[in-house]
This record gives C-alpha cells, structure tokens and sequence, in this order.
C-alpha cells in the first residue's frame, strides 16, 4: 500500500536526523578504540534544522507537482456528482476518474469532480 504524504514526510525527517547522528557518532572498526566527537547543542540544533529544512524544501517541490490535495471521498464525489458510489468504481475502472489512495481508502480532488460534472452536463 502506498504511502501517505504524512508518513513520507516522517521517514524523511527520521533518515535525516539518524544521518546527522551517524555523521557525529563514528563506528570504530574492530581493533580502533571508539571515537568519540563532541557536539555542542547549539551545533546539534543547527543540524536538525537543516535535515528539517531539506525534507520541507523536498515535500514542497513534491506538493507542487500535486497542486490540489484530494479531498473528497468516494460517497461526497458521488453526491456532488448525483450518482451512486458503484458508478465512481465502474469509471474508475474504464480510467474516466483516477482516485488518490490514502490510507487505503480513495478520495478525489475537487477539480476533477467538478471537471467530470461540467463534460456530463
């Protein structure tokens, strides 16, 4: 199942920050004593705030490409349409309306609705 913006979002912080952390904390080969690299907080702070810095530079490029977050469900695209939610699956399934899948449940954006409305009449 595919990934909510959310969860992305989440695991980019997290991979960031565990590199800042593996940048800091080097691992000592087998016959190396540890070594052991001071870092004040300040130091600390400034680098987490670039990692968040770089996911949100990354999530706003990623965000462009979707202008319009999905927002209607299946059974409010339906109502605004004055169909049923049975013909939202058939024309999802001849391609005439493409659903986003958030968490396993589809929602659509408004545009779309209100462009599929227009060309029907």
């Amino acid at each position: 199942m595919k990934k909510n913006l959310y969860e992305r979002t989440v695991d980019e912080l997290r991979m960031s920050i565990e590199n800042i952390w593996e940048m800091i904390h080097v691992q000592p080969k087998e016959d190396m004593p540890p070594i052991v690299i001071p870092v004040t907080m300040e130091m600390l702070s400034e680098l987490t705030d670039r990692a968040v810095i770089r996911t949100l530079d990354a999530m706003s490029d990623m965000l462009a490409k979707f202008s319009e977050i999905p927002s209607l469900s299946r059974s409010s695209a339906a109502k605004l349409l004055n169909k049923t939610p049975k013909t939202l699956r058939e024309w999802e399934d001849k391609g005439t309306l493409v659903p986003v899948y958030i968490e396993g449940s589809p929602y659509y954006r408004l545009s779309d609705i209100e462009n599929l409305n227009n060309s029907r009449g």
